[in-house]
């Protein structure tokens, strides 16, 4: 017998399925929408912490894995790197990954060589004139 309902454990009210939040595990969430979102309410600080840590902790693995510096000038400051597809498309590839972070995408990917690391002024510098001016005085 299929039902069309289900109990949320914490407010334990007999709700419609459309009330909960699908889930990959179980089907259904335990725990229907509007809980959902008055524990986010309640926790959403350390939620947030919690996520920034997460992609911080993601980025650094994925610094670590393409060299931690600059494939172009050497600049190794983590805040100024930036990943970097080799062979262009960025903006076409986040657009197709949707929302989900790059790094998470990256390392769930198993590091695929389309990347590279880059400094934010080598990364810009290629995007506005196609060349790096650290590669424009070696080729001069």
């Amino acid at each position: 017998m299929v039902t069309n309902t289900r109990v949320c454990i914490n407010c334990k009210t007999e709700k419609q399925l459309s009330d909960f939040y699908p889930s990959k595990e179980t089907g259904w969430g335990a725990y229907c929408k509007s809980c959902c979102a008055k524990n986010y309410q309640e926790h959403r600080i350390e939620f947030l912490e919690r996520q920034k840590i997460r992609r911080i902790e993601r980025r650094n693995i994925c610094l670590e894995h393409y060299g931690n510096q600059c494939a172009c000038c050497g600049e190794k400051t983590k805040e100024f790197l930036a990943i970097d597809h080799i062979n262009g498309g960025g903006s076409k590839h986040r657009k197709e990954i949707g929302r989900a972070s790059i790094y998470l995408w990256i390392i769930k990917n198993n590091f695929p060589p389309i990347f590279r690391i880059l400094c934010h002024n080598c990364n810009q510098a290629i995007g506005y004139y196609g060349i790096c001016p650290h590669k424009r005085k070696i080729n001069a």
